[in-house]
């Protein structure tokens, strides 16, 4: 079978990889696309991830690009989440949903949702996320330019955000601060304890994630791949108030709805670290946390999934890619 892969930013990279990677080694005509302009010749399968509006307008584009899009499969990965606190995240998810013809979600709770909005049972496959995938067979090892303690800090616009960035530079310089885009674009300072990183391959930010004292920040990354590292996590604002935890507990959460009044701006932020990091005790020094394979997001085996289903399925018919709601 062809598939296309889209990965439209870093942020999907990561979650669509081990699929491209399968499919090639089961010996299917496979290519990883930034865009529908890259796809070439007609694919019998589509897949996407997630809920960017970039993705989005991919898939819209499908349509223009190809008048013979009836005749291709949309497959999304990780439909069906909840995040009450992003900008529109939600809309563009359940939008993808409602374009796809097969859905994978990561868990039961996301697989609901799908049929609560009207999904076929017989199209909803839940496998667990594929950002989990590689980190079977992770281990951790120094990150080249970068000794001692730190925290990595990965925040999304979102609002309230030049205020939450505040308080977080009120670590600095007690904590060396690493600040990953797409921070370094939104005007904060320089020095010698705040470090801006950029354009990070995968494999390095993990590196990054499991030696840092604590990850603060608003990104989905400290409910998946930070949870399965057993990386201490400190969620700042409300951007990922919903999300469902691989491991319940495992994040704390900094926002002004839980602040303590006798603490006053920053102080809250470093309670909050000090009680994370004394939860550290469940990372496993050799690599991910001892009970990995129990979260909630699966144990690594979503994209051999992937490929399992679209192979019993086959070339999707006129038929199959009739789609039809409850």
């Amino acid at each position: 079978m062809r598939i296309a892969v889209l990965t439209e930013s870093r942020a999907d990279l990561g979650g669509v990889t081990p699929v491209f990677e399968e499919a090639k080694k089961r010996g299917h005509d496979v290519f990883l696309a930034e865009s529908v302009g890259q796809i070439g010749r007609l694919p019998h399968w589509f897949i996407f991830l997630g809920d960017r509006l970039g993705v989005l307008r991919e898939v819209v584009n499908l349509y223009e690009e190809y008048p013979r899009h009836r005749e291709i499969g949309l497959v999304h990965l990780s439909g069906g989440d909840k995040q009450e606190g992003g900008l529109i995240d939600e809309q563009v998810r359940h939008a993808l949903s409602k374009m796809a013809h097969v859905h994978f979600p990561c868990t039961s709770r996301s697989a609901q949702r799908l049929f609560d909005q009207g999904e076929s049972l017989d199209r909803v496959f839940c496998i667990g996320s594929t950002m989990v995938d590689d980190l079977v067979d992770f281990v951790p090892a120094p990150v080249a330019g970068i000794t001692g303690e730190y925290i990595i800090v990965l925040l999304h616009p979102a609002p309230n955000w030049q205020k939450d960035m505040d308080e977080i530079l009120t670590l600095v310089p007690e904590y060396p601060v690493k600040i990953i885009t797409p921070n370094t674009d939104l005007g904060f300072g320089r020095g010698r304890a705040v470090m801006s990183l950029k354009n990070l391959p995968r494999d390095e930010f993990l590196q990054l994630l499991w030696n840092c004292k604590v990850f603060i920040g608003n990104s989905s990354a400290m409910y998946l791949e930070a949870q399965y590292l057993g990386t201490p996590c400190v969620q700042i604002g409300e951007r990922n108030r919903g999300r469902e935890e691989a491991f319940p507990g495992h994040v704390q959460v900094n926002s002004e709805e839980d602040r303590r009044e006798d603490l006053g701006p920053g102080e809250r932020l470093r309670y909050n670290i000090e009680i994370v990091v004394e939860m550290g005790d469940a990372r496993r020094k050799e690599g991910l946390r001892e009970d990995w394979e129990e979260g909630a997001y699966g144990n690594g085996t979503a994209a051999k999934q992937v490929l399992d289903v679209l192979e019993s399925i086959g070339k999707p018919t006129p038929e199959f890619l009739r789609k039809e709601w409850k």
